[in-house]
């Protein structure tokens, strides 16, 4: 015998059986869950076995996938994959780094009769030591050396012969820039150099000349400065190195040395 209750299908059980049966009918009724939803014929839903699931709502779904994104954006920034973030091996990220190229020395010479601006172009290199420990920033130590290239100059009644040499002790800071390219990197640069020019320029009465009678002047000269550096690049990482292309510079009073350089880097 059936009738309805609150929208659900109730069965009634006679009263008069036995007790063993009649108690395992109210543990049966007891544990099941009737809800006030009307009755539409399907399977009941307190079964188990023809439970459904409800679908994911496109909220949901939108919120997983944008969570997952925002994860891979920060895994990209944070440098997960790069070589050269600090490990448990190297906690400070220590490395190395060799690197050739082509220099500018740039000072001046001062002269009595006419100053002279020495700019010439030779072979410089680099080397360095630095530490990364987390991936948008590191810090480097390196020497530099501009080369020691010679020049000459006429000035109708005398010439001018130069030599300059030019050196710098260099302390900088790199930030790397985060960008989502898992092989490429591209750094600033800024720090300041100790910056050491020095020369033996001197000045001379070239043939077919007459020479002035008072003696030329000595213009030699040995200079050293603290400036301000700066540079940019960018690298390819490599499984344990990775290869440089930068360009840095000296800003200083008598001459702004530069240096465009492509290196090795080394991480242990």
């Amino acid at each position: 015998m059936e009738q309805p209750f609150s929208g659900c299908r109730v069965r009634r059980y006679p009263t008069n059986l036995p007790a063993g049966d009649l108690r395992a009918v109210q543990l049966l009724l007891g544990h099941m869950k009737l809800e006030s939803t009307p009755f539409s014929g399907r399977s009941p839903p307190w079964l188990p076995s023809q439970r459904r699931r409800r679908p994911p709502r496109y909220a949901e779904i939108r919120g997983d996938e944008t969570t997952k994104r925002l994860m891979f954006l920060l895994s990209l920034i944070l440098g997960i994959h790069c070589v050269h973030a600090a490990s448990d091996f190297n906690p400070l990220g220590f490395y190395v780094e060799g690197s050739v190229g082509r220099s500018n020395l740039r000072t001046s010479v001062a002269s009595v009769y006419s100053p002279y601006d020495f700019d010439l172009g030779n072979t410089g290199w680099k080397a360095l030591v630095g530490v990364r420990p987390i991936p948008l920033i590191a810090a480097e130590f390196a020497y530099v050396d501009f080369g020691h290239p010679t020049a000459s100059a006429n000035f109708g009644v005398y010439s001018l012969h130069a030599d300059v040499l030019q050196r710098a002790q260099t302390l900088s800071a790199l930030i790397f820039a985060p960008i989502p390219v898992p092989l490429l990197e591209l750094y600033g640069r800024a720090g300041i150099a100790r910056l050491q020019s020095s020369g033996n320029p001197y000045l001379y009465c070239p043939p077919g000349y007459m020479c002035p009678l008072i003696p030329y002047p000595d213009l030699r000269f040995n200079r050293t400065s603290t400036d301000f550096q700066y540079g940019a690049g960018l690298q390819v990482k490599l499984p344990a190195m990775a290869l440089r292309l930068e360009y840095e510079r000296i800003s200083d009073s008598y001459g702004d040395p530069d240096l465009l350089s492509v290196g090795l880097v080394w991480t242990f």
